[in-house]
């Protein structure tokens, strides 16, 4: 089983988010053309990534709580 490294995964996730917001602000720059258009609307589902990648990050963290609590029991 992979860890989680909470650290490793708030880089990861910045990195995603900035990378997100820096392609939507360069296809929003693009002349109006029809083909600009369909592209520029064709992007708005690449908003969803970084809230998908924020909820593996959290089960992710579970995960971890999860095995620290088993540790104390024993």
């Amino acid at each position: 089983m992979k860890r989680f490294k909470p650290h490793k995964f708030v880089i990861e996730h910045g990195t995603l988010t900035i990378g997100t917001i820096g392609v939507m602000g360069l296809a929003g720059r693009m002349p109006s053309s029809p083909t600009g258009n369909h592209i520029v609307g064709g992007m708005d589902t690449m908003k969803v990534l970084p809230t998908v990648h924020a909820v593996g990050g959290t089960f992710g963290a579970l995960g971890n709580l999860e095995r620290i609590v088993k540790k104390k029991k024993r």
